[in-house]
Parts: structure tokens; sequence; C-alpha cells
């Protein structure tokens, strides 16, 4: 079970969060808790070094006996943070940290710890579960599902090209930042936590057993195309909201996924059906890999319109403020985001993944001995404040109901204007009356359209007061990718569509006759080196092989065979010559040609030339003892031209010229010679 798994059992006591102020390794303290599962908790922590948030991942004190674990738990932290794909968490760091107890039945000595950039847009997990109330999930359009899916894609297909299995891709492991791109998570954790001889508590739900591919549900041994089986479970719940071939309980479940394909019917996938059901076939040889996913992704999105925005649900959590050099507590809690929340707040329970990944807030603030001996003055201070404000109020109050406004100009509330067209937006903000102006910067960012709004400040929801400015930041389109370069290669080579996929482009394939190059190769690109947006369409050139030739008609009237041969032979063609007698042919004359003339044939196709060797050879019969004017009747017959009978045309025939036996051309002459009776 990987970090991201959900503690379910209604019946736990969450644990405790005492880790909240301690800092790891001399430099990551932990703000608050954003997580527990089974195997880890995960904190929002400060880097003190280089003064950035961060996430840690605490591992559960029993792992670190684990002496297996720990093996393997390096080396998969050490390989995973030499990870760099813009679809994959940084991993920063890793290590073990000597801890005082934390008041559970184990100590946390040498507790495993991971740290990984922190993501708050929220989980895919987050986004699907932030229903608006009317259903269960929120259901994604067939072009978003494709987003998520191709960004997944190309982070398992660099993943998997480096020897990497993730073996648990699943909603909450799919995390998204303020850019709204998205990033894998947990690589190398899964298959470290599989090999340790660690179990998990009992009454945990195996939330991972919803996603598992047949081979891992039947306990064999995964690679590569487990992580495409789970990611096209991940597709079909986007798009209905369930996890197909699920039942109620997880031996059930496992049971049924390690004989079940995925079904995806066109008319609720569209595009996207052919492509989830050959990720998500029962058999592993079967399945697509990443790349051919991917391409297949990107070939469908020509079907499809443009991408909303992904509506993210990002996680809000409160951490508390501390001393540069104390662990102390102490200030008003802080948000995820810098901001100071209002008043002392109250010690809140660590949430779950799963509360979590829904958007839930965790709010912390000072708490303990210090907070009650100081609660007398506190409260004597606080009751002094709020007649302050009171007093203010009434003030401020009075001097309204006269015309007045001790604030200055008046406020409104800011509208969303994210996702809107800038245009729309000009015109809106000109057609309110508050003489705000418009302060426009540019951005390119995936998935948003040309000209839409990306962010605004102040945020929507907020006041800006009468002639202030609206910052806005206008979308340019998607981010810039370079063409590759491909030019030589067969079109079918698996370099070319991961070379395109890899570039998130399209290919728009045109053919073209070439002389010399075979059918399939790329011609040219020629964008190649070029930057263009992601997700267009890249012309390639590809050749269909040579322009046909069309067979000429050398029978009609007959040409010289010689010379239909040679001509035959300059455009391309290779000539083979049969001779065939004819009586209506003159002899080397062209009789016809196989294929028939007006045919067209390939460039090196072989051609018949029929050529007339003249009038068919006829025999010499044998007409001994026939009498002289039988034998020429006969012969005539037979196509012979008498030229005269040397002798009695009565007498009997003794010889021929030429004689019997020999042959000659029909229509050849011959004499008959005969004797007296």
């Amino acid at each position: 079970m990987v970090l991201s798994e959900l503690s379910g059992s209604s019946g736990q006591r969450p644990p405790r969060s005492d880790l909240v102020g301690r800092v790891l390794a001399g430099r990551y303290r932990l703000m608050a808790p954003i997580g527990v599962g089974a195997s880890a908790r995960v904190y929002l922590a400060d880097d003190v070094q280089l003064r950035r948030r961060v996430a840690v991942k605490v591992l559960h004190p029993a792992l670190a006996a684990d002496g297996t674990f720990l093996r393997r738990f390096q080396a998969e932290a050490q390989a995973a943070a030499a990870l760099n794909h813009p679809n994959v968490v940084a991993v920063y760091d890793w290590g073990r940290d000597a801890a005082e107890g934390n008041g559970e039945a184990q100590p946390l000595d040498a507790v495993p710890f991971l740290v990984t950039e922190y993501l708050d847009g929220g989980s895919l997990r987050a986004m699907l579960d932030s229903g608006d109330g009317s259903r269960a999930s929120r259901l994604l359009s067939l072009s978003q599902t494709l987003l998520v899916g191709l960004q997944v894609c190309r982070g398992l297909h660099y993943a998997h090209s480096r020897g990497f299995v993730h073996r648990d891709i699943k909603p909450a492991n799919l995390l998204f930042g303020e850019d709204r791109r998205l990033r894998i998570v947990d690589f190398g954790l899964a298959r470290a936590l599989a090999e340790a001889s660690w179990t998990e508590p009992e009454g945990v739900v195996l939330g991972t057993a919803r996603y598992v591919s047949p081979e891992q549900a039947a306990g064999l041994a995964c690679d590569t195309r487990s992580d495409l089986y789970s990611l096209a479970l991940v597709l079909v719940e986007c798009v209905t909201g369930a996890v197909p071939n699920t039942a109620d309980t997880a031996v059930a479940t496992l049971a049924l996924r390690s004989a079940s394909s995925i079904e995806a019917d066109v008319d609720t996938f569209g595009p996207l059906a052919p492509l989830i059901a050959a990720a998500g076939h029962v058999d592993p040889a079967a399945r697509t890999g990443a790349a051919q996913l991917g391409a297949g992704l990107m070939a469908a999105a020509e079907k499809l319109p443009a991408p909303a925005p992904l509506p993210l649900a990002p996680l809000r959590v409160f951490a508390v403020a501390f001393d540069s050099d104390a662990h102390t507590r102490h200030g008003p809690a802080q948000s995820a985001a810098g901001a100071a929340a209002e008043g002392p707040g109250v010690v809140g329970s660590v949430p779950t993944l799963e509360g979590v990944a829904r958007g839930e807030s965790v709010a912390l603030a000072p708490a303990g001995p210090t907070r009650r001996a100081r609660g007398p003055r506190l409260r004597r201070g606080f009751i002094g404040l709020l007649v302050l404000t009171a007093l203010v109020l009434a003030a401020v109050l009075g001097f309204s109901l006269v015309g007045g406004s001790v604030f200055g100009p008046p406020r409104y509330v800011v509208a969303d204007f994210v996702g809107r067209d800038f245009a729309e937006v000009q015109a809106s903000v000109a057609a309110s009356g508050y003489r705000w102006s418009i302060e426009v910067s540019e951005e390119r960012r995936d998935g948003v359209a040309f000209d839409a709004v990306i962010t605004q400040n102040p945020r929507a929801g907020a006041e800006l007061a009468r002639g202030a400015v609206l910052h806005l930041v206008r979308s340019l389109g998607n981010t810039l990718v370079e063409v590759p370069w491909v030019a030589a290669k067969m079109i079918d080579d698996p370099t070319v569509s991961a070379a395109f996929t890899e570039a998130s482009l399209l290919i728009h394939r045109v053919d073209r006759f070439d002389e010399t190059a075979p059918v399939g190769q790329i011609l040219s690109v020629p964008d190649s080196g070029r930057s263009v947006q992601k997700f267009s369409q890249v012309e390639v050139f590809v050749s269909s092989g040579a322009v046909a030739r069309t067979i000429k008609d050398y029978a009609n009237p007959p040409v010289d065979g010689a010379a239909a041969r040679a001509d035959l032979g300059v455009t391309g063609l290779l000539v083979e010559v049969l001779f065939e007698a004819s009586e209506k042919v003159e002899k080397d004359k062209v009789i016809r040609t196989e294929p028939a003339a007006g045919s067209a044939v390939a460039k090196g196709s072989t051609v018949k030339l029929v050529v007339s060797s003249g009038p068919p050879l006829i025999t010499v019969p044998k007409v001994y003892a026939m009498t002289g004017r039988a034998a020429e009747d006969y012969l005539v017959g037979l196509g012979w031209r008498v030229t005269g009978i040397d002798g009695p045309s009565s007498g009997t025939v003794i010889s021929t010229d030429p004689e019997e036996g020999q042959q000659r051309a029909k229509g050849s002459p011959i004499r008959i010679i005969t004797r007296s009776n």
C-alpha cells in the first residue's frame, strides 16, 4: 500500500499530530498535517534552508524496524529522485530522523521520510469528489478526461522508459499544482512497500484494490502494462463517476478484476472508447503502451472540442507559525497560501487523506500550557478589543448614514472572470459603472483557450474600490514546444509517434508521390525545429510511392516491338518480351501488352510486351500416292500456296518441294511432283 491510501476504519482513533513544529534532519519544519494513511502521514513543511514549502511524507514507525523495506526504500527513493519530467512529482530529499516519542505505543526513532514538491492544486480524487450536491461525484467532459489521460501517459512513458513501474495509479496519486499541470506521485514507494515484511493495521480499507490490474489481483508479477489498465479505470471514472469491475468488498473486487476486461461503449466515451478498451484488456499482452495510448489520445483530440479548464479542488490547510530559532508555536494560524487566519483558532485533528483529497481544511493554532497561563489576561484584552471595535463601528455607521465613508471610495465585489473570454470581461467591467481600469499581462498555459482569462487579482469574491486596477492574465494559448526531427523515418516507426506524443503534438499526415522514397517514408516535416503550440496539428509529408504509370496503346496501330520496349523502359517499367505468331500483325510489330493499354501500374512493375513472330508455321503433310490434283486441293486447304505440278495432274505424287515434314510459314509456296500412272 502506498502513502495515499485511506485510513478508512471508522473505529480507529486518528494518530496524534505532535510532530507539528519538529524539524526533520535539521532542515524540514513540519507546519501542518495534511493527510494520514495506513503507511504514512503527510505534512506541509518549510524547508528552512531554501525557504520553500515542501510536502514531507513520514512513514509509519513500524516500517523503521523492517530492514528489507529500508534498503528498498533507500534504493527506490534515490532512483525516484532522478526522475525529471513535468508530469512526475519532483522528489527533493529522503532520509531517516531520530525523534522523541509522541505518546504512541511505538517510538518514532529513525522513521523514514520523503520530501517532495508541495502541490496545492488538489488531487484528481478531490476534483471528482467535489460534486455540487446533486450527484455523488463531479464528472469530467471527454475533452477534460482526454487532457488528464494525456498528461498521465506522458509521465508514465517517461518513467516506463527508465525502468519504473508505478503499481498504484489512482486519482489520489494524480495531483495538480497551481499551474493546473498534473503530476504523478509515489513512484517507487509502492514497490518498496510491496517487498517489505510490514503488514497494514486491521480494518484498513484497501482503496488501492479498486484500481489494481488483473495480474495484480491474481498475485502475479506486474510490469508497465499494469499501470495502463489502472489508468483506463481512472479514465472511465472521470467520465461516469464509477470504477468498473468493482464489488462491495476488496476480496470480491480482486476476484472480479482478475478475469475482466474494461468495456467502453462509443455512445458514452466517443473517440476514447477504443483507446480505453485497448488499455483495459484483461490480457497484458493485448494492452497498448503509454506512448501508443498517448498517440491515440492526441489523434482523438481532433474529434473533440477544446477542453474547459479543469475544476481543481485546491487543498485548504492552515499551518502554525513558529519562531525561527525554536519549535514553540506562536501567533495566528497561517494558511497554505501564507494568509493569517482570524482569531486564535482551535487545535484540529489530523484528517485522513480522503478528507484532504476532497478539500477539507485543517486549522491548527497555539495550544498548551502557555496559552492557559495567559488565559485571563487574553480574555480581558479580548473584551477591551470588543468594546473598542463596537465604538468604531458605531462611529462608522453614523458617518455612513449621513452620506459619508471613512474608508474612501465605495467598494464592489469582484466577479469570477477566470475562464471567460477577455473581450467579454472588458465589456462587463465597462458596463458595471465601477470605473475599474484593467491591467493586462499575457501568458501561455496548456488547456486554456486563446484569449481566455487565466487568473485575476483581486480574486473572485474580494472587494475592489471604484477606479482601482483589476489585474488580469490573458491566455495566449498553449505553451510552445519544438517540432521534432523525424524526416527519413518510416511513419509507422514507434519512435515517431512517441516523439510527437512527448511533445503533445498531433500528426497531420499528407501523402505525396515520390520517385525514390519507399511507401510510408517521411519525406519532410516543414515545421521541424520550430516552436508551435502544444496540441497543434503538424503537417508530416509521407511518401505514397512513385506516381502511377499509364500503359500506352502500342497495338493500334501496331508499333515496332523494339521501339515499344524502349519507351516502356524510359517510364521506369520493366519489360518482358513475348513472341506470338499472328496472321494479322506483321512480324516484329506489337500485338498487345499485359496489363492492357490504359492500365495504371506502379513504377518498377513488369509489363509483358507481346510481339508478332509472323504467321504461324505449318508442316508439309504426307501426300505420297495421291493424285496431283487431290494433293493440290489438300495442301491449299492446309494453308499452302501451290505454285505448280511437275508431271501430269492425274499422275501419282512421288514428292513435294519443300519435302514432307518440313515447316514453313502459312501461305508459303510449295510444288507437287508426279509420275504417269
